[in-house]
């Protein structure tokens, strides 16, 4: 599944996306503020709700409680 992320200055640089413990690098900037992310496997094959962070070459972004995405089932 592919989702939207928004944000700020996506084109200086993201390298890859966290979701919970997976690490991503597919995705697309489509713009400095907006990024589409093919989500990884659900972790553990079972419907969670994991943390979203951004890598860059400056670093991590901080957890949020706005940076949630949830996996379901089906």
């Amino acid at each position: 599944m592919t989702v939207t992320i928004t944000g700020l200055h996506f084109d200086l640089g993201v390298t890859s996306v966290l979701f919970g413990k997976t690490t991503t690098t597919n995705f697309t900037v489509v713009s400095p503020s907006k990024l589409a992310v093919v989500t990884p496997a659900v972790p553990g094959g079972q419907p969670a709700t994991v943390d979203v962070q951004l890598n860059t070459p400056l670093g991590t972004s901080p957890l949020s409680p706005s940076d949630l995405y949830t996996y379901t089932s089906g």
